[in-house]
């Protein structure tokens, strides 16, 4: 398999504008977002305390289609509907002509696999994986899931409604990341802190 690059954080932490922000910069990379692989909401469970641990994603199909992507195929990712179905796949994606789902390309890179879970990517699939944390204050979360700045003392009750107790054990997996990005920082600057610890880890010289 080619190089993973797992990148976590707390929800709205901005995961996935990292990584296309890498990919537009050094194209190469496959971006497989892990929010594409929730499985479908349980009846009689909430959204945040189903996908508050990792058995929420769908870890063999996602490396079915890391296979796809492999062998030099294109390939879909999974198609949820959350609006009136709870998340129901009305699609699986994979080595078919057309979406729905988003399109991936085989990489010449590596994969970017951004996600709150992505630290749990199944061990034995995973050869020395790169893990980034992408460490964001708690007033800018807020503010991007209130859609404006919220006041000092608001921002705990927003947290707690989007984040539930999900956040906290999200955070403590930053202490098993090999880089923590600044969640503020430039796109610029965010990419070049990357690239220039992607090459140490992976040792690109050779």
């Amino acid at each position: 398999m080619r190089r993973l690059v797992l990148i976590s954080g707390v929800p709205r932490a901005g995961k996935s504008s990292f990584a296309d922000a890498i990919i537009e910069r050094h194209p190469g990379f496959t971006h497989l977002a892990l929010d594409r692989y929730i499985r479908p909401q349980p009846e009689g469970m909430s959204f945040l305390d189903w996908v508050a641990t990792p058995s929420c994603i769908a870890w063999d199909h996602l490396l079915a289609h890391i296979g796809i992507l492999e062998s030099g195929f294109v390939c879909f990712t999974p198609q949820q509907d959350w609006k009136q179905q709870r998340g129901r796949w009305i699609s699986d994606g994979g080595a078919i002509p057309d979406g729905p789902g988003r399109r991936m390309e085989p990489p010449t890179l590596g994969y970017l696999i951004p996600g709150t879970h992505a630290f749990e990517f199944p061990g034995e699939a995973a050869v020395n994986p790169m893990r980034i944390f992408v460490d964001t204050p708690h007033h800018v979360i807020a503010e991007r899931f209130a859609g404006a700045p919220v006041p000092h003392e608001e921002i705990a009750g927003v947290l707690r409604k989007f984040h539930s107790d999900n956040a906290r054990g999200i955070l403590a997996r930053k202490l098993h990341s090999d880089i923590t990005i600044d969640g503020t920082a430039p796109r610029d600057d965010q990419v070049a802190r990357f690239a220039e610890h992607y090459a140490q880890h992976f040792d690109t010289t050779q």
